[in-house]
């Protein structure tokens, strides 16, 4: 994916091991399983069937890519691992898989795209990282297009509210309210957001069976849509 002496480096040399955690690890691919199904529903609330232009932002081992790569047209995935992209190579050949980081050079300049997407990578990016990634994605934005982008590490879940009343939470994370700004300061509007995993749980702590978790997580998300709540968080934006 993509982080400076942070996070542009952090997945040089991973591929394999990281593109197995959606299978391997239980909540991740309970995550993964709400994820798709959010983009089924995005992409028929805004093409209808209708197959848009496609660039899938730090597309790592190009799993979102791969999901989508049959329902849109020309999917370009751009990344600054090589290590990530032989994977996603592997996986889907017939896609166009781009080395590059973005915010400093652009092999893909002049092209527009009706739907980019940018999965895992904010909320793990350092703030400099964070503006320069979405000024690179607005300039690859048809005026038409929407920007689908998660936060799945939201601040004030209720997970990691638990981790750090237990002062167990480490790393980056990303509130809601941080998104709104960022988003608001690149000259976007939110037009819908989806809520993912609402209940406390993590790969070690799960509800069994798994398929319970995630038809009760499923639900949740349909019923009731409490960003500052949700682990993961699904956002759709187009230009103000």
């Amino acid at each position: 994916m993509i982080i400076s002496q942070g996070y542009r480096d952090s997945h040089q040399h991973k591929g394999e091991d990281y593109h197995s955690i959606f299978s391997d690890c239980p909540h991740t691919s309970v995550l993964w399983e709400l994820e798709k199904i959010a983009l089924d529903r995005i992409l028929e609330a805004n093409f209808s069937g209708k197959k848009p232009r496609y660039l899938d932002f730090a597309c790592g081992t190009g799993r979102i890519l791969m999901y989508l790569k049959d329902r849109v047209t020309d999917p370009v995935g751009v990344d600054v691992s090589e290590s990530m992209l032989a994977v996603a190579r592997r996986d889907a050949p017939d896609a166009r898989f781009v080395e590059a980081d973005l915010t400093r050079d652009d092999p893909i300049v002049g092209s527009e795209f009706r739907m980019i997407t940018a999965f895992r990578f904010f909320p793990n990016a350092e703030p400099p990282l964070r503006a320069g990634a979405i000024q690179a994605i607005i300039r690859h934005l048809h005026p038409d297009g929407i920007f689908v982008f998660n936060n799945h590490l939201n601040t004030t879940s209720l997970m990691r509210r638990i981790g750090r009343f237990l002062g167990r939470l480490k790393g980056r994370s990303m509130s809601h309210d941080e998104v709104v700004n960022m988003v608001e300061g690149a000259g976007l509007t939110i037009m819908r957001t989806y809520s993912l995993g609402l209940l406390p749980m993590n790969d070690r702590l799960m509800l069994r069976p798994v398929a319970a978790a995630l038809a009760i997580e499923n639900l949740m998300s349909r019923l009731f849509n409490f960003p500052t709540l949700a682990q993961d968080i699904v956002y759709v934006c187009r230009r103000s």
